[in-house]
């Protein structure tokens, strides 16, 4: 009935959120570990001119940017993989 299918509602969204909270986190730890590989030097997310030095809070990179979005596409596509 209609308290069936709002129970199924409700925990197709807390799964959904499980997994992208762990998409992001896998997202920001590949863009840190990863990211610090990059060639060139990241620059300030919020000041996009000012180049800093590997490592630093707010700093991004091309490479940082494709690990990021690596990760969370890993933890989705196990999701779909592993969850029916």
């Amino acid at each position: 009935g209609t308290a069936s299918a709002a129970g199924n509602l409700l925990a197709d969204r807390l799964t959904l959120a499980y997994v992208a909270f762990f998409a992001c986190c896998a997202g920001d730890t590949w863009a840190s570990e990863l990211g610090i590989l990059a060639k060139s030097h990241p620059r300030l997310i919020v000041r996009p001119w000012k180049v800093v030095p590997p490592g630093t809070n707010g700093g991004i990179s091309g490479v940082g940017l494709g690990a990021s979005a690596a990760g969370g596409v890993a933890m989705g596509l196990l999701h779909g993989v592993f969850v029916p």
